[in-house]
């Protein structure tokens, strides 16, 4: 005899969905640019994946799952937006799953900045001065950042049609970091320099880079590496032969707080 309710219904909807086949991006993957107690969000996506949905756990650095919460929606059939508030710094691990698996490339490391403000960094130096650089001089520059925060450094050199010139940086203490390049084109050349994602005043910097010329001029002396109030500060310049007016421009920079 039949037991009771027999027989019973079962509804079969298929396999599980595929994590393999979904994706996610957005700003709160990148690596850098997160910056602590301000919104972010990345999509992941679905397309062709099957059933299932997304999950997301966020880790804090010290693999607590808890310190960071995290809403996901779903804002069209395939597409999912997921928005996270990071209450702390340092490198966070963002894992996505679909249908209880990971996903291609998750976790995802993601490190949290303080807040920083670009507009207090400064940059001063001949390599960012409208002229007087020519090619294959050494084009220098520093950038100064004390009072903005603890922030991620960024400069771009752009030469004539689009061509990123390789540029060297050196930290010269906590607050100053010293760029060099080296421009091998004649022309016009834009220096970018942003602070936490965010370009600092003035920036882009326009460079008209004068032609290759060949001198025997040379310059040295402890004045141009420092000096005192109110004291001499002594260089040399040997002009070798070299015919002509000779021209020395001062750049101050100041700093005001």
């Amino acid at each position: 005899m039949d037991i009771p309710k027999s027989p019973f219904e079962v509804k079969v909807e298929g396999h599980a969905g595929d994590a393999s086949k979904v994706t996610a991006s957005g700003p709160g993957l990148e690596p850098e640019g997160v910056v602590v107690n301000r919104p972010t969000y990345f999509d992941i996506f679905t397309k062709d994946a099957g059933k299932g949905v997304p999950e997301v756990i966020v880790l804090d650095p010290a693999g607590q799952r808890n310190t960071v919460p995290v809403k996901l929606r779903q804002i069209s059939p395939e597409v999912w937006r997921c928005e996270y508030v990071a209450s702390g710094t340092g490198v966070h691990s963002i894992n996505v799953f679909f249908a209880g698996q990971p996903i291609p490339k998750s976790p995802y490391g993601v490190r949290i900045s303080p807040v920083s403000d670009a507009r207090k960094v400064r940059a001063s130096g001949r390599g960012i001065q409208p002229n007087g650089v020519r090619v294959r001089d050494v084009a220098d520059f520093r950038v100064h950042t004390e009072g903005a925060g603890e922030g991620q450094l960024d400069i771009r050199v752009i030469g004539p049609g689009g061509s990123n010139e390789p540029v060297k940086l050196r930290k010269i203490d906590e607050h100053t970091t010293e760029a060099v390049y080296h421009p091998t084109k004649e022309g016009r050349h834009v220096v970018m320099v942003s602070y936490g994602g965010q370009e600092i005043p003035k920036s882009p910097f326009e460079v008209n880079v004068g032609p290759y010329k060949e001198t025997e001029i040379v310059v040295y002396g402890p004045g141009l590496y420092g000096g005192v109030v109110d004291h001499p500060a002594l260089f040399t310049v040997e002009t070798n032969g070299n015919n002509g007016a000779l021209g020395i421009a001062l750049f101050f920079h100041i700093l005001f707080s």
